[in-house]
């Protein structure tokens, strides 16, 4: 019998630990594992906070995830979508864009939990890793080079990014292993503070402005309408968009800024989410660039310390919070182990 600890959202802002004296069988197509770290979405903390549309409570958040096969102690990270093989979409290579998917952490059970059922499908292997917190970088990252990918970024080209928190920093990363020059423009001074250390190892200049308007790339990694205008104004003609983040609902967008995508012929390019093939790169790219994400982690907590981080990740001024899920199953074993004895 296998039981496991879980942190369940239930309602709200009403995330609870709990305790599932018996997990339920595992689907066909599915395995079972044991999972390590896993990292706290700012998504995850919108779920939290405002709940959303589509979701079904009770619910276990989490999709950014490391665990391990508990038979054969191979490493994986988990792809979060779980396509049907069978539309336009997947057929041409675009999984991500499934008209069926479901989203482990949202449709299905994440990994905000001790052990989570996850599709043979959506297993990312990841070989050795010094590091396994690094993994819970993998899917974010994969995002990152979905959205690099169609934009078609080139030697030499200079690239406003709006928003520096984690995902805008990991996006000035990934720009700058391409040997492009990279401005991250981020309002809030002390999250500016707060990535000092990030952004000087690795060379990226953060801003709270910029005036320029001759950028060949903008990518917008903030929901703010402010920053996805300026993305279009400072770009120079003929320049490339990368429409990463959702912008905030019930905004308007003033036309004469979207005119200049008509006037200056820029080329916007949407993207969501990544394809498998993207978290099989960043599992590479991890490896990588480890000491460099390293960086961008805030702190690992118990389970019981996640509530009283919610609403910091929710109003983005966290970096990433990880979940250490092998520490409480190994205190459970032992404390049975001395049960038995």
């Amino acid at each position: 019998m296998i039981h496991a600890r879980q942190l369940r959202l239930v309602g709200e802002k009403q995330l609870r630990l709990v305790s599932v004296s018996e997990l339920p069988p595992l689907p066909a197509g599915f395995r079972r594992l044991e999972v390590l770290y896993c990292a706290i979405c700012r998504t995850d903390g919108k779920m939290w906070k405002s709940g959303h549309r589509d979701l079904i409570l009770p619910r276990v958040p989490g999709h950014e995830i490391a665990a391990q096969d508990p038979v054969t102690g191979h490493l994986f990270t988990i792809w979060p979508g779980h396509n049907c093989g069978l539309c336009q979409a997947c057929l041409s290579g675009r999984d991500n864009l499934c008209d069926s998917m479901k989203i482990t952490g949202f449709h299905t059970d994440g990994g905000f939990s001790t052990y989570i059922d996850a599709a043979d499908s959506s297993l990312i292997p990841a070989g050795h890793m010094e590091d396994a917190r690094l993994l819970c970088f993998a899917e974010p990252v994969a995002c990152v080079l979905n959205c690099l990918n169609r934009i078609d970024l080139q030697k030499g080209e200079r690239v406003v990014i709006h928003g520096g928190g984690v995902v805008g920093l990991i996006t000035a990363l990934a720009c700058s292993t391409r040997e492009v020059k990279v401005t991250v423009v981020e309002k809030n001074e002390l999250k500016r503070k707060q990535t000092t250390p990030f952004c000087m190892v690795n060379g990226i200049d953060t801003v709270k402005n910029v005036t320029d308007n001759g950028f060949d790339i903008a990518i917008n990694c903030c929901d703010a309408i402010q920053a996805f205008r300026n993305c279009i104004q400072q770009l120079r003609k003929g320049g490339r968009l990368g429409f990463f983040s959702g912008l905030q609902k019930t905004h308007t967008l003033d036309t004469d800024t979207l005119n200049l995508l008509h006037y200056h012929e820029i080329a916007l390019f949407g993207t969501y989410g990544p394809r498998r093939t993207h978290m099989v790169e960043a599992v590479d790219f991890c490896r990588s660039h480890g000491k460099k994400l390293e960086l961008l982690l805030e702190k690992t907590l118990k389970p019981e310390e996640v509530p009283a981080v919610m609403e910091k990740v929710a109003d983005g001024m966290a970096l990433k919070y990880l979940i250490d899920f092998s520490r409480l199953r190994k205190e459970e074993e032992q404390s049975q182990e001395e049960f038995k004895l």
